[in-house]
């Protein structure tokens, strides 16, 4: 039994971000780093996006539906929102 390919760090990439709320929501700005902890303050929202791209199984044949027809991948997107606790 053969066991299933790896994802390929090559292929991903991690958008870490917050917002932070004044009588509205701000832009969302890129998440820092203090010492070895994030710089989000207290009830920020925090947005973390995954993005993937996945090659198709089968190459050419199916990329002209899900891509540019010489691309032969598929881009896979995930995220989550949370609020920083105080």
């Amino acid at each position: 039994m053969q066991s299933s390919p790896t994802l390929s760090t090559e292929n991903l990439s991690v958008a870490l971000q917050y917002r932070t709320y004044s009588g509205g929501w701000s832009s969302w700005a890129t998440l820092g780093n203090y010492g070895g902890e994030n710089d989000a303050p207290a009830n920020a929202q925090v947005r973390v996006q995954i993005m993937y791209n996945h090659p198709l199984a089968c190459g050419p044949l199916f990329a002209r539906f899900f891509a540019d027809a010489g691309d032969n991948t598929i881009q896979l997107t995930t995220g989550m929102v949370m609020c920083r606790e105080e």
